[in-house]
Formats: C-alpha cells, structure tokens, sequence
C-alpha cells in the first residue's frame, strides 16, 4: 500500500531490521535514530562556532522531570494523551536555546525528533511535508497536497511501532520527541497534534496561556537569568573571561543587572564589544549610565534587535492603540501597574471612568499572548520587564510620541491621587493611606521627566507632575519616615518645572511645600525665604481683590514662623495677630480654623517664658477644637501637638517645682499614648514625645521609666 493513498491505516508499521538499524514502512526503509532539526541545532551538536548554552540545568531537568515522569521511562498506561509541556517567554529569554540543549543532551532517550518552526500555519504544513520525504515515505512533494501529507504524518505518529519484519516478535512503540517552535497562534496545533499517548511534545510561545485545551499537561515559564550566571553569559560573549579582575566583574554585573539577565540582550552586548576589539571596563565607561546602555542596545547587532525581536514597530504598525497602552506602561512602576491605571486610551476621557472596554480587553490579551506584559486577574495588576519599559520607552521617544504619552501617563496617576484639599480632613494621619499605590509612580514618572529633560523631548508639559510632587513631598513629611534626602529630590524636581512657570498661583504651592521641608528640617534660613516669596505674592493679590483669603493666613503665619527661628518674637506675635484677625473675617468662620496661629503663639510665648499666656493660649485652642469636633479631636495630630506644647510649657516653666514637672510627666505620656494609637510606634511624631517624656522623668529621678 503507497503511502500516497488518500486513505491511511490507523495503525502505520515502523519497523528496525538488525543489526542494520533500518526499518520499514509499508515497503520503504528509515534509518534510525533520525532528526529532523535546524542547522543551528546540527552546529551545537558539532559544538561548532563556539556555541555557549545559558546555564539553565534547572529548567532541563524539569523538562525531563515533566516528559518522563516515571521509572525507566515509562510513561503511565493511563495516560490519555501524549506527554507535552510548553516553554513560554518573552522573544529573546532562551526558550529555543533552552529545547535545543534539552535536545542535545537527552537525545539518546528518542529514536526519532522532530523539530518543527509553528510561527504560521503554512510553515508547519510544509515542515511536516519535508518529514516525509526525510523520512524516505514519499520520494517527492507536490505542492498541492501539502495539507494531504501533513495528515499523513499525524496519522503515523499517533502509533508507530518497531519490529522485525515477518517476526511474531512484540512490537515496541517507538520513542519520538516533537517540537513545535515558536507558536503565535495556539489554536493551529488542532490540525498537527497526533492522536494516542506515546509520544513527547515540547511546545516554545510567547503566549503564557498556550494550552491547547488539556492537551499541554504542564508549563515553564523562562525568565531572565540569575546574576551571576548573566555575567557569564556576557563575558563569554565579550571574549573577556579574565580571572581576578575585580574591575571587570564589578562592570559586567552592573550591565548584567541593568538587561534584568535577559540572555539576548547579553548576547547583543558581548557581540558588540568583542567586534568593538574592547574590555567590558572600557564599554561601561563607554556607556556609564543605563540610558547610554538602551541607546546602544536600541541599535540591536547584526540586523537583530530587541525592537525587531519583539515586534514592537509591528505592534505599532498594526495596532496603534495596543503599541499606546504598551507606552504607557513603560513610563510607570513596573512593580506597582494596577490595571484601573491602563483602560481608558484617551486624555479625553473621564477620570472617573475604571470601566473596561471591550478594546481594552482585546488590547491587554494581545500584549499579554506576546509576553511583553503580565496580568495578575487575582491582584488585579500588571507586571512587565524594566527592560521592556527601556526599549518602548527609547523607541516613543524616537517616533517623538513621548510628550503626549508622558501626559497621559501623569493624567492616570493624578486621577488615583487622593488630593488632600479634595477627599480628606487635615486632621487624619491616615489620610496617605490610600496614597501608598500610586506614589511609587509619581517617583517612576519623576525619573522618566528628569530623563526626558536631557534627551530634549520637545513638547513636555510637567505641570501636571509638579503638583503630583509637591503632594507627594507632603506625604514624605507626614510619614513615619520623616522628610529626608527624598523630599528634598521631589522639590528639586517641582522647582525645575515651575522654574520658567507663568502660573503665580502654581508658584506659591510649591513655595509653601519648601516651607514644610525647611521647618521639618528647622532651617530657618531657607523657611523665612520661601515665606517671605509667598507672602510677597499673597499681598500683591490682596491688593487687587482687597477681600481677606485663607492663603493671605497661611502665608502671615508662615512668615511668623520665620521670624520666630530669627528670634524676632515681637514680629512673629504681630504677624500671628494677624493671621487671627484674617481668619476671623472670612466668610462662614469657624473657630478651629484658628489653631495654628494659636499654637504656634503660645510656642512664642514660651521662648519669651511667658508660661502662663502660653498655656491660656493653648487651652484655647483645645478647646476650639473640641468645640469643632468633640471628643475626637482629642485624638488627632492637632491634639497631641497641643499636648507636646503644654508639656515644654510646664516643664520649663517647672523650675524644679515637683507639682509643674508631674503635669509636664502627664501631657508627655498622653501625647505618647495618642501618637501611638494615630501614628504608629515607630513615627516621629511618637518617638519625639516618647523623648520628651523620659527627659521629664530623667528629672524626677525617675531612671527605669525613663
């Protein structure tokens, strides 16, 4: 019977005749063992042009732990389908590399492998045609019957056996191993995917949902390399495997580090520097910071790159609202990506809008089938390489897509900030809660600006940061951690932004956030600096409007402050009277709006030892905020900040009274107890008043307690 017939036995003889190790079917000989693989995998077998296998021993012995899950090799009877496993990854992470070595060094448990490139329907059919012919079952191929021969080899590979010709001899089921390389499109295996249990597959894909229904029985999911073994990688491919160059191992793991040990980049920038005749010291001084790094990776080596590798500019090409999301992306936290962050793909809509459409949804699989993100549906999160953000973002920047992706990068994150004049009371420490989510991404756009900035991306609007920024320092100065080099960074941002800033208003925030730096820090100098900026402003205006506003307030109390660190009392009082008298004249006053000015006049009156009036102004302000809030405003910052005050107050006005002293022990102990319960242990806030206390009770003798 031809193997050409139209119609095939279900069950095909493959037969070996010894000692000549042939066999047999329906007439024809094939020699075993056989391969049908690439030439690339020929030359690895040759070890041939130097060939370098990442060390993934890991990952092999999975593989094989995953084909061959029994002694000696036997697979379970029950088994209902072929043994297969699927390796997925980003474009470039080692997948092909890693079923080649897999090939290579279990190919004695195989008689026969084949190697098939899946990237299209097409491809497959043609490949599973040149099998045949390999295979010497059919002696040429007409084009014509491709589909007709790929069925063929289906039918024979669901259950060839090996026998001895006219032996009645048991046959044996032959051992073969199939790979399917590279598949885009999961639901194409269908039509090649043998019948019966006997066999072993190994599937390659981006796509980290490939399954084709139960067929695939497990996965592995590759990523990048571990530090030390991308160093290897990279000095191999560098040609600079010198021992004992404590310089030289230092630079390769910063190069390491900075790719995420993605092997194709490594590989990329080992070609470059050896066909650049230089050391890796000498390349990283070359390119010292990350950025210089991309912008040479960008080239690729070769033709090749990573642009190319992951189809980026085909992404673009065919789909420019995915290649959008994807840019956007790759301007936030990679850690951090909530998918509310992504949906809507226009500024024009609305912030309040999480709802996904259904174009989101075709988006977000898209980019997800090609590995260039992950989606976590439990976590509700996205996560993707930093090096895929550094490549997208190189590449916005070049089709000077940038700005406008940069914009609507800061519009999504200004929509999940909680403002603190929108959502919340002044009151509330808690009130940054809600903050913790989304302020790793105004540190990640920070960056991503300051970056842009020296690429000279035309175009960039910031302003929209800058108020981002001048919250987040906020947020640093109310934290438990306190300000920090951080804020400072935050503010150093803001002032690049509002440096040519037209915007008044715009101006006199960030003023008054440098204010908050400078007292937290008790830099008088710089605190009467800004106040005095914006009291200057907050004059000028009042000298159009002439109606009293609560910034006019806030900005003769915060030069009150500044006066009092110069030791001007008599202005600090004068100022502070009247941000009181301000403050009474606005429209719908309530007493509790007066309690800063209040404390921190009762604060002046301790420096000037007025102890008396400074408790009387204190009480008063205690009292405004129960009054306000009832009993709960005892158990605010506000709170606990009049008590720290009361207690300075009465322990320097003490001087060695006993009874003084004991009330000064009990408001320091209180604060202590309220900070702890609003802020935390470890804020501050508390562990100033902890401080305190135990100064107090160092001065009653009290040494175990304090």
């Amino acid at each position: 019977m031809s193997i050409l017939h139209s119609e095939f036995p279900s069950k095909s003889s493959f037969v070996r005749v010894p000692p000549s190790c042939k066999s047999i079917l329906d007439e024809r000989l094939v020699k075993l063992p056989f391969q049908f693989t690439p030439s690339e995998f020929e030359r690895r077998l040759r070890r041939e042009a130097g060939r370098y296998f990442q060390p993934r021993d890991r990952e092999l012995n999975l593989i094989q732990a995953a084909l061959f899950p029994f002694p000696q090799d036997q697979d379970d009877p029950e088994t209902p389908t072929h043994r297969a496993l699927s390796v997925t990854g980003l474009g470039g992470v080692g997948k092909t590399e890693l079923v080649y070595e897999y090939m290579a060094r279990f190919r004695d448990h195989f008689d026969a492998i084949f190697f098939i490139t899946a990237d299209s329907e097409s491809q497959v059919c043609r490949e599973y045609s040149m099998i045949l012919v390999e295979l010497g079952l059919v002696d040429a191929i007409d084009r014509k019957d491709l589909k007709l021969y790929s069925r063929a080899l289906k039918s024979w590979l669901s259950d060839p056996v090996i026998t001895i010709p006219k032996s009645q001899e048991a046959r044996t089921t032959l051992q073969w191993l199939l790979v399917f390389d590279n598949v885009r499109d999961p639901d194409m295996l269908e039509n090649y995917w043998p019948a019966g249990h006997n066999g072993k597959i190994l599937i390659t894909t981006r796509n980290p949902l490939c399954s084709y229904g139960a067929q695939i029985t497990d996965k592995l999911q590759l990523k990048g390399l571990a530090t030390p073994d991308a160093v290897q990688l990279l000095r191999f491919c560098a040609g600079d495997e010198r021992q004992g160059d404590g310089g030289q191992e230092e630079d390769a793991t910063t190069i390491a580090e900075w790719v995420e040990g993605f092997p194709l980049a490594l590989e990329q920038l080992g070609n470059i520097i050896y066909s650049e005749y230089i050391t890796i010291s000498q390349f990283r001084e070359t390119y010292p910071t990350k950025s210089d790094l991309f912008k040479r990776l960008y080239a690729g080596y070769n033709g090749k790159s990573l642009i190319t590798t992951w189809g980026l500019e085909d992404i673009r090409e065919r789909n420019q609202e995915a290649f959008l999301v994807l840019g956007l992306i790759s301007l936030l936290d990679p850690g951090l990506i909530k998918i509310r962050l992504i949906p809507r793909l226009h500024p024009s809509d609305t912030v309040s809008s999480t709802a996904m459409s259904s174009q989101y949804i075709s988006i977000q699989k898209e980019l997800a089938d090609a590995s260039l993100i992950e989606i976590n549906r439990g976590t509700g999160s996205i996560k993707t390489y930093r090096l895929v953000q550094e490549v997208t973002k190189d590449l916005i920047v070049r089709m000077g897509l940038a700005a406008s992706i940069f914009q609507v990068a800061t519009n999504r994150v200004v929509g999940q900030w909680p403002f603190l004049d929108m959502n919340y009371g002044a009151s509330k420490i808690d009130r940054w809660n809600a903050c913790q989510g989304v302020y790793s991404h105004i540190l990640h756009l920070k960056k991503v600006y300051e970056e842009f900035v020296r690429l000279g991306v035309p175009c960039l609007v910031g302003t929209d940061l800058a108020e981002l920024l001048l919250e987040a320092a906020q947020l640093r100065l109310e934290s438990r951690f306190g300000p920090g080099q951080e804020v400072a960074s935050l503010l150093d941002t803001a002032e690049l932004i509002y440096r040519d800033c037209p915007d008044v208003e715009a101006r006199a925030r960030f003023y008054r956030a440098r204010i908050g730096l400078a007292a937290s820090f008790k830099d008088g100098h710089h605190l009467l600096y800004y106040a005095q900026l914006v009291f200057d402003i907050e004059q000028k205006r009042h000298q159009i409007s002439t109606s009293p506003s609560p910034t006019l307030a806030i900005a003769y109390n915060n030069l009150a402050i500044g006066l009092a660190y110069q030791r001007d009392w008599n202005g600090a009082i004068g100022m502070l009277n009247e941000s009181v008298r301000i403050r009474e004249g606005l429209y719908n006053f309530t007493r509790d709006i007066l309690f800063s000015p209040l404390y921190h006049l009762g604060l002046v009156y301790q420096y000037q030892q007025r102890y008396d009036e400074a408790e009387e102004i204190l009480n008063e302000a205690m009292q405004d905020l129960v009054d306000a809030f009832g009993s709960v405003a005892a158990d605010s910052l506000q709170g606990v900040g009049l008590l720290y005050a009361r207690g300075i107050g009465r322990f320097e006005r003490a001087g060695g009274d006993f009874s003084d002293t004991v009330k000064s022990l009990v408001n320091f102990k209180e604060a202590t107890a309220r900070a702890t319960r609003i802020a935390g242990a470890r804020h501050r806030i508390t562990l100033v008043c902890q401080y305190q206390y135990a100064r107090v009770a160092m001065s009653l003798l009290d040494y175990d307690r304090a």
